[in-house]
């Protein structure tokens, strides 16, 4: 008999399926061993909040409203 595997779901990822901390994200369905990290969102973008589930979420604009305050 096979142990079964834990899926993480979408905004989940690591070895305990943990929420992806701000600026990654995970699509989920991986059970994979071991079960992959949450992605970076690309260059300058982060997320709003933990558990983002695609790349879609990821967003440059909090780092570009935050150097528009700079002088």
């Amino acid at each position: 008999m096979q142990p079964v595997m834990a899926v993480c779901t979408a905004g989940f990822g690591g070895s305990t399926c943990s929420a992806c901390a701000r600026g990654t994200f995970s699509p989920g369905g991986n059970s994979t061993v071991p079960r992959p990290a949450c992605a970076r969102c690309p260059d300058n973008a982060t997320t709003l909040a933990t558990g983002a589930q695609n790349a879609s979420m990821c967003s440059g604009e909090a780092d570009r409203s935050a150097g528009a305050h700079q002088t």
